[in-house]
């Protein structure tokens, strides 16, 4: 537990320009949040830190475990955590901090300032958004690319065309922010580590946040990430590769240094200001996603969150400006991954804090009225079904569950299930931000505001004719005519791509393959195949005649 250190109640430390707090408040004991890292001990696990401010004061603060196993170093408030997605409202913030000074236009197109793009109508307010339309990071294995990261992310995104259209749906891509990392490059001519170290960290005296090889970069006091294995811990942080695009992760920073950072978040002014920006779809609908942060709330205001997760790394922020409340998670391990991770964690607390302060609990919107099981309805959606969710080739099964309500099992084990609030809308007991719409037929996902996906009904597999056409070798110039590999094989299709990786794709439907580990697809067309997966564009095979 996060005992060791910082854990008691700290002396106010106010933001600047803002009231002191209530002497009342100031008398409760956070000591117990400790206890939501029971597995976290000062001499044999990874650390761990978290950080509380309410009204402007941060009232408890407590870090803990090893940042070093190997060499029995034990973590503290300097010790850089891993921040992974965590990255990309910083990168956002240098966006901002551009556009306040007149170099860059949210609105404008990203060939504005990347002419090695064709003028597709993505804006880079779409990149910041997440939902830009470009094909996933997957993309990049399935072809052959002109040049290193940054070059090859160039010429891909050049040839092929858009997986949606700008603007019409929201998918979480990490290549939208190493976009923004390559624009804030051009426009002023540093990279973003140096960008963010002279503009940012360096005036802030953030001296522990980095990236690896750029300005302030170290590996002394370290809070290694580690992975369990076999009753032990295995440190996944040994070596810092050179990045060439870092705008979605790869960040490090410590838990004093997140302090400072989120009161000049929760202060505001200026570029500040844009880190509490919410996107809006094409047709003026919000996105519940902004400036790297997802955005909730409307009964008691707006609250700003965004968590990173690697393999071994757990964090999470959240900002709450009318509450001037902050919650800082930073978890150096997998340790919690299986039970929500840091963004359980930070939820847990903030929930806490509003019983304590506002004796109710925020964002409590009154729930929609379930309408009852509607038998006939159940009996039509029960089966296989088939598309993409969150960038991802899905198969999941609708079931009747043991309450009676409709279930939807995904390959992976994650259920939901569903409760009906109308004839065609479905909400979750279990997950309150889904809901499930069902629309000509198909089901639509959505998470908030975010339109994750939708998936198809599967028919009954009947055998196909396949010619010699389907089997044999395939190129597509979206792909730089790189050559794929196909042959059927009774009920399963054997992919081997450019690079040599083989795929073994299972019969979904009629003429459709999918493999749902590798979020692949492939439907057999007239003229050869068409590959298809989470976030990709429809990227016609044909029999190459070399």
């Amino acid at each position: 537990m996060l005992t060791r250190l910082f854990s008691i109640l700290l002396a106010p430390v106010l933001l600047t320009g803002l009231c002191p707090v209530a002497s009342a408040q100031t008398g409760h004991d956070w000591s117990h949040i400790d206890a939501y890292f029971e597995e976290t001990d000062s001499a044999t696990t990874p650390a761990a830190a978290v950080a509380v401010m309410w009204q402007g004061e941060w009232i408890h603060r407590a870090v803990d475990g090893m940042a070093d196993i190997e060499n029995a170093i034990p973590a503290d408030a300097e010790s850089g955590f891993n921040l992974a997605s965590l990255t990309k409202h910083f990168t956002a913030y240098a966006i901002h901090s551009l556009e306040a000074e007149g170099h860059i236009e949210l609105d404008a197109s990203i060939s504005s300032y990347l002419p090695e793009l064709p003028d597709r109508g993505v804006t880079v307010r779409d990149l910041m958004v997440q939902i830009s339309g470009l094909a996933s990071p997957s993309a990049r294995r399935l072809g052959v690319f002109a040049g290193g990261r940054r070059e090859g992310l160039l010429d891909m995104y050049a040839r092929l065309p858009q997986a949606n259209e700008p603007g019409s749906f929201w998918a979480y891509n990490n290549n939208n922010y190493d976009l923004l990392s390559m624009i804030v490059e051009r426009v002023s001519g540093w990279s973003l580590p140096e960008y963010l170290s002279e503009t940012t960290f360096g005036p802030l005296g953030m001296t522990g946040t980095y990236f690896p090889y750029g300005p302030q970069y170290s590996r002394e006091n370290r809070a290694f990430g580690y992975r369990q294995v076999d009753g032990g811990y295995r440190n996944l942080d040994t070596v810092d590769a050179v990045q060439s695009l870092v705008g979605a992760g790869g960040l490090y920073s410590s838990l004093s240094d997140m302090m400072t950072w989120s009161q000049v978040v929760l202060a505001g002014g200026g570029a500040m200001d844009g880190l509490r920006m919410e996107g809006l779809y094409s047709d003026g609908m919000p996105t519940s996603y902004g400036a790297g942060l997802n955005v909730s709330g409307e009964g008691h205001g707006t609250i700003f969150e965004h968590g990173g997760t690697s393999g071994a790394t757990s964090t999470y922020v959240m900002y709450y400006p009318a509450a001037r409340s902050v919650v800082i998670v930073l978890i150096a391990s997998d340790i919690y991954h299986g039970r929500g991770g840091a963004e359980r964690i930070t939820h847990a607390i903030r929930d806490e804090m509003f019983e304590r302060f506002t004796h109710e609990r925020p964002l409590q919107d009154e729930p929609p009225r379930v309408t009852g099981p509607n038998a006939e309805l159940a009996a039509q959606l029960v089966g296989q079904w088939f598309g993409e969710v969150n960038g991802r080739v899905q198969v999941a099964d609708m079931e009747i569950n043991e309450a009676g309500d409709l279930a939807l099992r995904f390959f992976d084990g994650f259920q939901l299930n569903l409760q009906p609030v109308a004839e065609d809308s479905f909400v979750s007991p279990d997950v309150p931000w889904a809901r499930v719409t069902l629309h000509e037929g198909q089901l639509l996902l959505w998470m908030q505001q975010k339109s994750l996906g939708q998936l198809a009904p599967v028919r009954a597999n009947s055998a196909l004719p396949v010619t010699r056409r389907h089997t044999g070798r395939f190129v597509s110039f979206l792909l730089g005519d790189a050559a794929w590999h196909i042959q059927v094989d009774g009920e399963d299709v054997l992919a081997t791509s450019p690079s040599g990786r083989a795929y073994t794709l299972t019969r979904f439907t009629d003429g459709i393959y999918g493999n749902t580990q590798s979020n692949l697809a492939l439907q057999m067309m007239e003229e050869g195949w068409m590959l298809g997966g989470g976030q990709l564009p429809d990227i016609l095979f044909r029999k190459s005649t070399d």
